[in-house]
């Protein structure tokens, strides 16, 4: 019986993994992403986020966060800085719209199989 639970849950972990292999990353080595080519035309904070999540056994989440929130700016984003507070049990970020030199990012946070995430987020602007 034990054996066949132990299938079960290796083959869950490997359907997980499979799930997530065309996930593509945007990041570096600690599981964050700083792109911000001239810190100096980071002047004026666009938006600031706080995500934490708890983890699941045997899932893995995902959350989207959209700088604006609402409406349009006008200027052009010039820094996005999100930074991973868990150490190696941190995931995968990705930014799947807009970004640096448009009016508006949309990142996607995606957590490692039963962890949770724990992000903060900055997006900058330079209003001239």
């Amino acid at each position: 019986m034990f054996s066949k639970f132990l299938a079960v849950v290796a083959f869950c972990f490997i359907l997980f993994n499979l799930s997530g292999a065309e996930f593509d990353i945007v990041s570096n080595d600690d599981h964050g992403l700083r792109q911000c080519a001239d810190p100096t035309l980071a002047t004026d904070l666009l938006c600031e986020f706080d995500i934490k999540v708890s983890g699941r056994f045997l899932h893995i989440i995902t959350e989207t966060v959209d700088c604006p929130k609402f409406g349009v700016q006008p200027d052009k984003i010039t820094c996005i800085i999100v930074t991973n507070q868990m150490g190696d049990a941190g995931g995968e970020v990705k930014i799947v719209d807009g970004g640096i030199n448009y009016f508006n990012v949309e990142i996607v946070l995606k957590s490692q199989i039963s962890k949770g995430m724990d992000y903060h987020i900055e997006v900058y602007t330079n209003h001239i």
